[in-house]
């Protein structure tokens, strides 16, 4: 199992937790993002030796993902630069699949860690909705990004009151364009909504992706 085999490789590694790291805009080569480069991978191992506790139910990989969760709750300063802490759903993940084994201690450091990400993105979305323009990075891939952290970060630490936000009068209809003139780098269109969008609807496309179910 590559699960296995990677999360025993990671077992007898020290954590290398940082207080930041950032990679938006980087490229190999730029001692910064070479640098978190490595912060990411580690936050990959975090995430294996998390599901390898769950594959195995062997206490090593348990103790381990405590020693990273631990390290990165006491050393990480959360940035909200969702480019540079995207890869945090890893820890999430991690968090989730871990929580209710770990030491009653490290558990409290991990939940008020993961706690953190959720309220400062949840915030940070917030204040976007009362903007009476909307910057660029309110819609684009980058709110996609927090919404995605914010949520993860809720679910990891156990707190689902975090996550219900006033829910979008339903039924809703949208028109959605495809290599429109509003799409953006890394997307592959737009969505409009008469009327303005309601707030966070959650949605999804059919298998031949003619129509879309919002809730």
């Amino acid at each position: 199992n590559p699960v296995l085999r990677r999360a025993a490789a990671a077992l007898d590694r020290p954590p290398q937790a940082v207080a930041r790291f950032h990679v938006e805009g980087g490229y190999a080569g730029k001692p910064e993002y070479d640098a978190g480069q490595v912060a990411q991978r580690e936050l990959a191992l975090i995430r294996d030796v998390a599901l390898a506790w769950r594959l195995s139910g062997e206490r090593r990989f348990l103790d381990a993902a405590a020693r990273y969760l631990e390290a990165w709750s006491a050393a990480y300063a959360v940035s909200l630069n969702p480019i540079d802490e995207e890869s945090f759903e890893r820890v999430m993940i991690a968090a989730d699949l871990v929580r209710g084994d770990l030491p009653a201690p490290v558990r409290v450091a991990v939940d008020g860690f993961v706690a953190r990400f959720a309220a400062g993105y949840l915030d940070f979305i917030e204040a976007s909705t009362r903007r009476t323009s909307l910057r660029a990075t309110d819609r684009n891939n980058w709110n996609s990004h927090r919404v995605k952290i914010a949520v993860l970060a809720a679910y990891a630490g156990g707190d689902g009151a975090t996550i219900p936000g006033p829910k979008p009068v339903l039924p809703l209809s949208a028109t959605v364009v495809l290599d429109g003139p509003l799409g953006e780098t890394g997307s592959c269109g737009f969505v409009s909504y008469p009327g303005g969008a309601p707030r966070a609807p959650t949605c999804r496309a059919n298998p031949t992706i003619t129509s879309v179910f919002c809730k």
